[in-house]
This record gives C-alpha cells, structure tokens and sequence, in this order.
C-alpha cells in the first residue's frame, strides 16, 4: 500500500490586489511569478519527497499519475514563470544593431575614440543610403588590450534597423567594412541559445 499522499501547504501570497494596481504592468508579472515559482518549488519538492517513499513504483496508480504532475510542474516553472522583459527595453531592442569586427580607436582620449566610432557609423549608414541619425553608440563591455569589443547602436526606428540589416551585403562590399558582422540585438536567452547551437555545430564539424 501506497504511503498516505502528504497535505501540501502552501505559503498565501505576499501581492495583494494594491499592489498590481500601483506598478507597472511588467512589475505585477515579475512579482507575480516570483510569488508562483515560490508557491510551485514548495509544491513540488513536496511531492518528490512523497514519490522518494513510495515502495512499489512500477505499478503503483498513484505513484505514476503524481510522477506525472511533478514533471507538469517542472515544465511550467521552466517555460512560464521566467521574468518578463519590459516592454520599452524590447521596443529599444528592436531598433538595435551590433557591430562584430570594427577596430577600435587607438586614440588616448575617451571622447576621441567615440567620435571615431560615430564616424563609422556615419560612413556605415552612408553605404547603406539610410538617413537616419542613431541614438546611441557603444561599445559593449570593458576595453581591454587585443580586444575588440562588439559595437552597439540604438536607432530611432525599427523600420531603419531593418533597412540596415538588409543592406549588411552592400556594406561589407566596402573594403574597410568587409569583416564586419552586423546582426540584430539579442535577448541573454537568444545569446546563450545562439552560442549553444554554435558550439553543436563546431562539434559536428570535428
């Protein structure tokens, strides 16, 4: 006989209805998974420690329909309960570019090797006959010595974001520009998706 299933007692949640309506929308999601990923972790290690002492496991009903539910539960936590981006950071990211492969100024002073990065991106916009001025230009991380950090612009519109990416094959017909790489901005998920599918394909090759 299979032990009695165990009452599973679950922590109320800290958000009440005042709370959603105060904060942003993004703010009451995040909030709200996090309640629900406390709530569902405490649930399902509840219901592991349950399977852990349950003797006959191959033919026990109950055994295998709450195995079952913990995978559920797994799954759920793993696809929907990850915070959410806020909407104005994917709207920016959406008129993003990167730039791979640009050298760097080796001038000293910081001001003068942005405005050698602005003057790329002039003559970048130029060979893709755009005429748009971008918002931002940066360099992504730290400088350091025989590095060259990726370039990241951030344009007024998504429309001219996607006029550049369709024009990648008329700028790396310039000479100086032929290295270059530019892809569209990504999300932390869709850079660790695109550096594991990378990874497989280099493995696959050897």
């Amino acid at each position: 006989m299979s032990p009695i299933p165990p009452t599973i007692s679950v922590p109320p949640s800290s958000l009440s209805s005042d709370t959603y309506r105060k904060r942003r929308p993004t703010e009451s999601q995040d909030e709200f998974r996090l309640a629900a990923k406390s709530q569902l972790e405490t649930v399902t290690t509840t219901l592991e420690k349950y399977l852990d002492s349950v003797a006959d496991r191959s033919s026990d009903p109950l055994y295998l329909a709450l195995k079952a539910c913990v995978e559920v539960l797994k799954q759920t936590h793993q696809h929907y309960l990850q915070p959410s981006e806020d909407p104005i950071e994917t709207e920016k990211r959406n008129r993003s570019i990167v730039i791979e492969n640009l050298p760097e100024s080796s001038r000293s002073l910081a001001s003068e090797r942005v405005d050698d990065d602005y003057s790329h991106i002039k003559k970048i916009l130029d060979a893709a006959d755009i005429e748009v001025r971008p918002e931002t230009v940066f360099r992504m991380g730290e400088r350091r010595a025989g590095k060259v950090r990726p370039l990241k612009v951030i344009l007024p519109r998504v429309s001219s974001q996607r006029a550049l990416l369709r024009q990648t094959k008329k700028i790396n017909d310039r000479p100086e520009y032929s290295s270059v790489r530019i892809r569209p901005s990504l999300t932390e998920k869709e850079r660790k998706e695109q550096s594991a599918s990378s990874t497989r394909r280099e493995k696959a090759s050897t």
